[in-house]
């Protein structure tokens, strides 16, 4: 059965950004049902929308591009696809690209922006990231439910620096062993993001993805 693969990059904004991964998947999967795509189903008992994400982004962060992959049992243009489904979304959550991929070609995020604006209470300098950057090893205890380990977030750095608006950029490689999260970079830099009032706003700017063989 010949299939046709899209990815579409949409936008997570506003109260929005509060979604969990899961409700993100309900409200997509919601908004595709009611466009009337002809979305492929998953085989066996319990068929589901072939529909996957790349990547997630994480509660309460902004995103400008994050990315699902859809596969249809008909073909459909891509502008139509978009528009079809963006009459479905709130504007918080609309799909500002839409293009076909590729038969039988594997894909992977390959790396992750993001531009972070803090409060007035912090101030940061170019040499911090200039000195966190020329380090060999930047290691950061990882604290998850039942499980403590400490991770060297140095190989995953490909990018920190200020931006002309005071906002700091940084370029997070994503491999298959894992990568780096915006607030683990923040507290190698010498910030603890729960102890600020308000906190920055940290905001996904590009998802960069690769064909892999």
């Amino acid at each position: 059965m010949k299939r046709f693969a899209y990815r579409v990059r949409f936008v997570k904004r506003g109260l929005l950004r509060f979604l969990s991964h899961h409700d993100l998947m309900r409200q997509m999967e919601m908004a595709v049902r009611r466009a009337d795509l002809p979305v492929a189903m998953s085989e066996g008992y319990n068929p589901r929308p072939r529909m996957s994400y790349p990547t997630a982004t994480a509660l309460g962060i902004e995103s400008d591009d994050e990315v699902l992959e859809i596969e249809c049992a008909d073909w459909v243009p891509p502008l139509q696809l978009m528009q079809r489904l963006n009459a479905q979304l709130q504007p918080e959550l609309a799909a500002g690209a839409v293009e076909l991929l590729g038969p039988g070609i594997r894909y992977a995020v390959v790396r992750v922006d993001y531009a972070i604006t803090f409060p007035p209470s912090v101030t940061m300098s170019a040499e911090t990231c200039t000195a966190l950057l020329a380090r060999t090893s930047v290691p950061i205890e990882r604290v998850r439910p039942n499980e403590r380990k400490t991770i060297d977030l140095r190989p995953y750095l490909l990018e920190c620096r200020l931006q002309e608006d005071g906002s700091l950029f940084l370029g997070l490689k994503v491999t298959d062993l894992g990568t780096a999260r915006p607030d683990e970079v923040l507290r190698a830099l010498g910030i603890d993001i729960a102890s600020l009032d308000p906190p920055p706003r940290i905001r996904k700017t590009r998802t960069h993805i690769a064909a892999r063989n």
